[in-house]
């Protein structure tokens, strides 16, 4: 009996002995910092991975991860400076880089985040407010991002939080919006294409003109000016089919940014104008070698006169000779 005693005691202060091991040790895991309580008290904190001992029954640790925390928001609708709507769904990517500061402040990381997730919510309704729609969805959107990461960093660092940024995972528009974007870029792109078909008449009575010019000056000064108006009449081919595509190749980037909202219409414009270029360009050609089929034809037997005489060769004409007739009389044809 007496020996029963003793056995059972001995595995009373075994079990004791063990129950104290494990209340005087904690293990701070890779990838996690940990704080110390003294009766619920922080004490210290652990930033270094390893096994470490505290007073048993009286102390506590409490571990936090060390990497990158997100939390994705709930899509909401937001308004801007003209009365536009968007839908915005935001990532917040953020990290403890204080475990005393953050467990005296916040507590947990749930609590952290539902407070990340109503500033990053009002720093967004602000700043969407102070812009127009286009500003918002287009050339200040990178602006928006960092001025709200920035706003949502200075409202919660005393809580030993670093918020690496606030990202819009989803940013687009609402169906309201998307009727009155599509009408402001069909209209927009109409304003362009009238804008290049008048150009384009314009280019044709400026070249026509040039034509004119070039014919009347061939006739004074023969196969140097013909080979000039040539070399104008590709020129300005060329240059009307560069616009053309350039104008074109705008048309399709605004219809890319659009998201392919008024990609349809615009190809469809770009074609036209540069079918017109080609045309016009065609016609200027056709006219410049077919306005006087009859001098053409003229100046091609004074260019084999040329090739087949030479400076002492004596050339006998008869007298109803079309050359000798044009020598005696160059405005009779």
């Amino acid at each position: 009996m007496y020996r029963y005693r003793i056995a059972i005691a001995l595995a009373l202060v075994a079990l004791l002995a063990a129950v104290a091991a494990c209340q005087s040790t904690y293990v701070v895991k890779e990838g996690e910092q940990a704080i110390v309580l003294y009766f619920g008290r922080p004490v210290r904190e652990v930033n270094t991975a390893g096994l470490y001992f505290k007073v048993p029954f009286a102390q506590t640790a409490l571990a936090f991860p060390t990497q990158i925390l997100s939390r994705d928001t709930q899509p909401g609708e937001y308004s801007t400076l003209d009365r536009g709507r968007v839908m915005v769904d935001q990532v917040i990517r953020w990290r403890i880089v204080d475990p005393l500061r953050f467990y005296t402040s916040v507590g947990n990381e749930e609590t952290a985040a539902g407070r990340l997730e109503s500033f990053a919510t009002g720093h967004l309704r602000q700043e969407v407010a102070r812009r127009p729609f286009n500003l918002v969805v287009g050339a200040q959107r990178e602006d928006v991002r960092n001025t709200v990461t920035e706003s949502v960093r200075n409202s919660i660092k005393d809580s030993g939080i670093d918020v690496v940024d606030v990202r819009f995972n989803i940013f687009d528009l609402s169906p309201a919006a998307q009727t009155s974007i599509l009408a402001s870029l069909t209209a927009e792109q109409k304003v362009i294409a009238d804008g290049l078909r008048a150009e384009g008449r314009e280019k044709a009575t400026e070249t026509q003109a040039g034509t004119e010019k070039a014919r009347q000056v061939i006739f004074a000064s023969g196969q140097e000016q013909a080979a000039q108006i040539r070399a104008g009449a590709d020129k300005g081919r060329e240059i009307i089919l560069a616009t053309g595509q350039e104008r074109a190749a705008e048309i399709r980037a605004a219809a890319d940014k659009e998201r392919q909202i008024a990609l349809a219409t615009a190809i469809a414009k770009a074609q036209v104008l540069r079918g017109e270029g080609d045309a016009l360009a065609t016609e200027v050609m056709g006219q410049a070698h077919t306005k006087d089929a009859e001098f053409y034809s003229f100046l091609r037997r004074i260019e084999t006169y040329e090739a087949i005489l030479g400076a002492r060769t004596t050339l006998v004409l008869q007298p109803d000779s079309e050359l000798l007739r044009y020598l005696e009389s160059p405005d009779r044809r």
